[in-house]
């Protein structure tokens, strides 16, 4: 009996110590052999419209924050941006993610507005020599002017949209401000472009990009990969999407997959306000024709007003409701009457009556013949008043007929970074006279006017510039004199 619990003990202290044995060495086999570690890519090959595009890059920057083995990430940016608030919540994610592990940026073709915005999140941006980079700022739907209706009941004059039209451009800037406040906190002293040239909105090409501090390397998806190994340490690694899993291959970025979003799109399928970090490749989109006054026929307003105010619309001229409806409002008050004219051969007999003829933006040229009507208008004492929106139209049609009165609107549209009201395009104008008890007048879209008649009254600040020219200097959108009125 006591031999047979001897050998049970020696058994049992043998099966121990090979326990021992086979566990260290299971632990020295861990300790030994190399961690096979993960460098993740994440892409960003679409603008990017909605919380729902958010998801996806949100779901995947979470999941490189818990993986372990992930030990750096690449982004790889061929984006145009998208709207505002999801690349925010990009951006602020990779932030973070920043913190706890490095992130590189490579733009592979362009990182324009908001994809220019995520790039800002890594630490280090590789470029390649012909990649578009920068495009800082946004675009905006503004809110719309709202019809009153008895079929909804709202408690406030905001309720339906939220916004104050008038507000509105001062909501733009603030979320300019933090844009290019994160450009500058994420690129740091590298940057060399100053914040007037930087908010411009101006794209660069790679190679440009690195001189001026936006990108900091010309290279390849190697480069970013070397990168990350440099900052890591690491030896063994595998270099995967985060999407799938599957390793890098030469061939895992397809080519333009970035949908030709349009500012029509834009328009049409989003809703009204929006902000977006976005860069499109279209053509601005005119005035919308609902908005525009279009007679099918000669209106009179008011017929027994004192005198009588004359609006030409017999070039097919540009004039928006809001705008006529604004000048009728305004004749009212002052007890004149409004005669549309849509049909010239009716012109001359009008202008018999008329005391001022208020010519809008037109879009057909006007014959010498029916100029000689005008200047015979202004003989008799007639007033012009020649309305001019560099947003409708070209200003070389209405100076077929300003010109003969000494007043030549220039192509192009205004704009200040400085002074303005919320927005670079709402300039403020001086006003330099006493005739008026005004100081500034605050004009949306305006042009500047060349003109011999008396053309200092109304000028604006010294930091305005000219799209056009892209001269800074002091412009005229105003002029006033004797008989004869330019706005533009």
């Amino acid at each position: 009996m006591k031999e047979f619990l001897r050998n049970k003990r020696t058994i049992l202290t043998i099966f121990i110590l090979v326990l021992i044995f086979i566990s260290s060495l299971i632990v020295s086999i861990q300790f030994l052999t190399p961690k096979n570690y993960r460098i993740g890519v994440i892409t960003f090959l679409k603008e990017i419209m909605s919380q729902r595009d958010a998801e996806k890059y949100l779901s995947q920057i979470y999941y490189v924050y818990r993986s372990n083995d992930i030990k750096g990430i690449i982004l790889y940016i061929d984006c145009p941006g998208g709207a505002a608030s999801p690349i925010e919540a990009i951006y602020y994610a990779l932030k973070t993610l920043g913190k706890e592990k490095p992130i590189v940026a490579y733009v592979g073709g362009l990182a324009a507005s908001g994809g220019y915005y995520i790039a800002v999140s890594a630490e280090y941006i590789i470029v390649s020599p012909s990649s578009i980079l920068g495009n800082v700022g946004l675009i905006s739907t503004p809110p719309p002017i709202i019809v009153p209706t008895e079929e909804i009941f709202e408690t406030g004059p905001y309720k339906l949209i939220g916004f104050s039209p008038i507000s509105f451009p001062f909501n733009m800037s603030g979320f300019l401000d933090k844009f290019v406040e994160n450009v500058y906190k994420g690129r740091g002293d590298r940057l060399k472009l100053a914040r007037e040239e930087l908010i411009l909105g101006k794209v660069y090409f790679g190679y440009e990009a690195v001189r001026l501090g936006l990108a900091d390397q010309v290279g390849s998806i190697i480069d970013a990969i070397k990168y990350i190994e440099n900052k890591t340490g690491l030896k063994n690694y595998d270099v995967v999407f985060i999407e799938n899993g599957e390793k890098f291959s030469e061939s895992f970025i397809p080519k333009g997959n970035y949908s030709r979003l349009s500012y029509e799109t834009l328009l049409k399928n989003f809703s009204r306000p929006e902000i977006y970090y976005l860069y499109i490749k279209d053509s601005i989109p005119n005035m919308d024709d609902e908005e525009l006054y279009r007679p099918s026929k000669d209106i009179a307003i008011n017929t027994c007003g004192e005198k009588s105010i004359v609006i030409d619309f017999t070039h097919r001229n540009l004039l928006s409701i809001l705008q006529l409806n604004t000048i009728a409002s305004i004749a009212v008050e002052m007890n004149c009457s409004i005669n549309i004219i849509s049909d010239f051969d009716k012109m001359s007999s009008s202008l018999m009556k008329a005391s001022l003829v208020i010519i809008p933006t037109p879009v057909k040229e006007y014959s010498e013949k029916e100029v000689k009507i005008y200047i015979e208008f202004v003989k008799r004492g007639g007033k012009i008043m020649f309305l001019f929106d560099p947003a409708y139209y070209y200003a070389y049609i209405m100076n077929t007929i300003s010109s003969k009165f000494g007043i030549v609107f220039v192509e192009g549209y205004l704009y200040d970074m400085h002074r303005n009201y919320g927005y670079y395009r709402n300039i403020y104008v001086h006003y330099n006279g006493s005739k008026f008890n005004i100081t500034n007048i605050i004009l949306f879209t305006s042009a500047t006017i060349v003109s011999n008649r008396n053309s200092h009254e109304f000028t604006t600040y010294n930091t305005t510039y000219q799209s056009v020219r892209e001269i800074r200097g002091i412009y005229t959108p105003i002029i006033i004199d004797k008989n004869i009125v330019g706005i533009a």
